[in-house]
């Protein structure tokens, strides 16, 4: 096992390592001695906390990609966080932590020793027996009473490094986006990047919640391939009952297209806001007729949707609207931000 007093020992040990692996020791040992910026004054918290959170999740960041403007974006954290640092007490309490940390950064050391990649090791608490020391927890109480001050402008750290804590780091994609917003948009405050990080975990709301309308309905595809899925469909004997499941389908036809839509404008830097409204606009009116045609035939199952013609989707739809509800409802928080 490495021995983290032993400057040369330790040097040489990350050297050895895979970049991956150098930065996630490196992310984790810090985000260990973030609760030492509350060991200030309340006026020196207010204008350490968001530098130094910046240089904390930037350096997570970079350990999943290694692209330029990634690298740029630590070392412009770095800096910032430097330069407030400089202003303030930090250095010494941030110095404390990293030495309470020293143990629990040694198994950090046992665990990543010659690995290929250190993310997964971000899944495992930051403190083996999952209890900070005394003094930590104390200051972490401290930093959590200031973020629940303002929980619009500091919510987001808040559930940041509360999962960074507890093994349950939140998706490195999203870590990322925010690790990259520019140096005006940081520069500006605290809420003006709140603000910022809202509309990015909007995005990524609403690219979840169609992802898992996708796979719910790939899924019903497959279970239904080979046990009968392939069948003719079945005559219906009402003929109104017929008129009115075509008419429904000619309703949902255009769902697919607008959650294309939706994707590619939540992809976007600077999303459409014309496209967004008319695929909202599409759903809306899909899930209306939905709830309304489906209010006197919940009896009908999905197969025999499916066997009466209705596509997959559309038949997966019907028998889930809730599904549909929580896309339009990410969709509309989106717009609402826009």
């Amino acid at each position: 096992m490495v021995d983290l007093s032993d400057y040369d020992e330790t040097k040489a040990w990350l050297e050895a390592q895979t970049r991956s692996v150098r930065v996630a020791f490196a992310a984790r040992c810090a985000l260990r001695a973030v609760p030492g910026i509350a060991v200030n004054t309340d006026a020196t918290l207010r204008g350490l906390a968001l530098p130094s959170l910046r240089a904390t999740i930037t350096s997570g960041a970079a350990m999943t990609e290694a692209a330029p403007e990634v690298i740029e974006a630590a070392r412009s954290a770095a800096r910032s966080a430097a330069r407030s640092a400089a202003r303030s007490a930090a250095r010494s309490a941030a110095a404390a932590a990293f030495a309470a940390a020293r143990s629990a950064a040694r198994e950090d050391g046992a665990w990543l020793d010659g690995a290929k990649d250190g993310t997964p090791f971000f899944a495992t608490p930051l403190w083996p027996n999952g209890e900070l020391p005394e003094g930590l927890a104390a200051a972490l109480d401290t930093l959590r009473a200031f973020w629940d001050s303002d929980p619009e402008t500091w919510g987001f750290w808040r559930r940041w490094y509360d999962g960074m804590l507890a093994g349950e780091p939140l998706p490195w994609e999203l870590q990322e986006q925010v690790a990259l917003l520019p140096d005006d948009i940081w520069e500006a405050g605290a809420e003006a990047v709140a603000r910022e990080i809202e509309t990015i975990e909007a995005r990524f709301e609403l690219e979840a919640r169609i992802a898992e309308l996708e796979r719910d309905i790939a899924a019903l595809k497959v279970d239904r391939h080979g046990i009968g899925g392939n069948m003719p469909p079945e005559p219906i004997e009402e003929p109104l009952l017929a008129a009115e499941i075509r008419r429904l389908g000619a309703q949902l036809e255009p769902v697919e297209e607008a959650l294309v839509v939706l994707k590619e404008e939540a992809a976007r830097d600077e999303p459409d806001k014309a496209r967004l409204s008319s695929a909202v606009a599409t759903i809306a009116a899909a899930l209306t007729a939905i709830l309304r045609w489906t209010g006197s035939k919940l009896d009908l199952a999905i197969d025999t949707l499916i066997k009466w013609g209705i596509p997959t989707g559309c038949a997966y739809l019907l028998a889930n609207p809730q599904r549909l509800q929580a896309v339009l409802d990410a969709a509309k928080r989106l717009l609402n931000l826009l």
